[in-house]
Order: C-alpha cells, then structure tokens, then sequence
C-alpha cells in the first residue's frame, strides 16, 4: 500500500512538474511573441521615418531646381525661396508648372479701384 502512495504521490510531482513547465514554456512564448510585436513596430516606425526623410529631400530638390530658375531669371534669393515655396503646394509636377506658379508669386496684385462717393452735405 506504501508502494501505491508512493507512486501517486511521485506521479503528482511529476505532473506539477509538467505543468510548471508548459507555464514556463507558455511565458517564453508569450515573451518572444512581445519582442517580435516590438522589433515590428520599432521596424515600421524607422521605415515611417526614412520615408519622410525621403520625402523632405525630394521636396527639397525640388524646391532648389524652382530657386535656380528664378535665380538665372533675376530674380533675388530671399524673393525666389517665397515663390518656391508657394509653388511646393503642387508636390511631383513637372518644373514648367512649378515654376509658372512660383512667377505667378511676382505678378502684380489685383486692386479693386471703387468710384468715390461725393461728400454729402458740402458744396464745391
């Protein structure tokens, strides 16, 4: 009868044994399953980054090419960096309709010219 005790009660040991185990193997998982989501999200936000370090320099390049037609036009550098960016607005258009509309930044402004109202009341 002591053998019989005894081989249950080594039995039980072995399956609390087990079962720590695959706890242990479950947390490792569950652990490695954490890293990977964090390494992909550490993955993505540095893709995210290269890209808008790729977008600035395009932008960039496209600006100097307006700032250089300008600039062989005559055009002053402080006056020509305004119209450039005025014309960043169209993003991946050709440079002819780049900097048609940076030159659209100098053309003279519009006034409304209203009749003068003759004063009342007063004789000439």
């Amino acid at each position: 009868m002591d053998e019989k005790r005894e081989a249950a009660r080594q039995a039980r040991a072995r399956a609390r044994v087990a079962a720590a185990e695959r706890a242990a193997a479950a947390e490792r998982a569950q652990q490695a399953r954490a890293q990977a989501a964090a390494a992909e999200r550490a993955a993505a936000a540095e893709r995210a980054a290269t890209a808008e370090r790729a977008q600035q320099a395009r932008e960039q390049a496209a600006a100097a090419e307006v700032i250089t037609c300008l600039r062989v036009l005559g055009f002053r550098a402080d006056e020509s960096r305004r119209a450039a960016a005025l014309s960043a607005t169209l993003g991946a258009a050709p440079l002819e309709e780049r900097v048609r509309l940076a030159l659209s930044y100098f053309r003279p402004r519009a006034y409304s010219h209203t009749p003068a109202v003759p004063s009342l009341g007063r004789a000439p």
